[in-house]
């Protein structure tokens, strides 16, 4: 149907990338690529993802070579996505995981870590019971981040 291009942080090219990682490469030589990315505001989660997308599991920054950083940072600059077709409404379901509570302002939704970003609905780590709750809770959520 599409192709689509993730960046995981909007304020972030591959050459800011690259200058992170450079710089997190000689500070936290034992420290694992997947925990130096959650400094980046990234859950374990979509850390560990990343990692293993870019066959980069249980590498340390002290391992992360030049074609490494590379292949990395392409990657966290602009991940491709192929959206190939959709599902019938009856296979819909409200997903889990997401960005964790505990990081946003419950008043405003706003990023508690990321100022001026906003969260709402199911890119909260939060799901209710079947039954119209979760399509609430994100009609709730935008609006009152909308208004925040």
């Amino acid at each position: 149907m599409a192709d689509f291009f993730l960046r995981f942080d909007a304020s972030a090219d591959q050459k800011t990338w690259q200058e992170r990682l450079e710089k997190d490469r000689a500070e936290c030589q034992r420290k694992l690529l997947k925990s130096d990315l959650t400094q980046y505001g990234f859950s374990k989660s979509l850390a560990d993802a990343v990692v293993r997308q870019c066959d980069m599991e249980d590498i340390r920054m002290e391992a992360m070579t030049h074609e490494r950083i590379e292949k990395t940072t392409r990657f966290l600059a602009g991940a491709p996505l192929h959206l190939s077709g959709l599902c019938p409404m009856e296979k819909a379901m409200a997903m889990r995981g997401g960005v964790s509570l505990k990081e946003v302002n419950p008043e405003t939704f706003e990023s508690r870590l990321v100022k001026g970003l906003f969260f709402a609905g199911e890119m909260l780590d939060l799901t209710g019971p079947c039954g119209g709750y979760n399509i609430q809770f994100a009609f709730s959520s935008g609006r009152l981040a909308g208004l925040s």
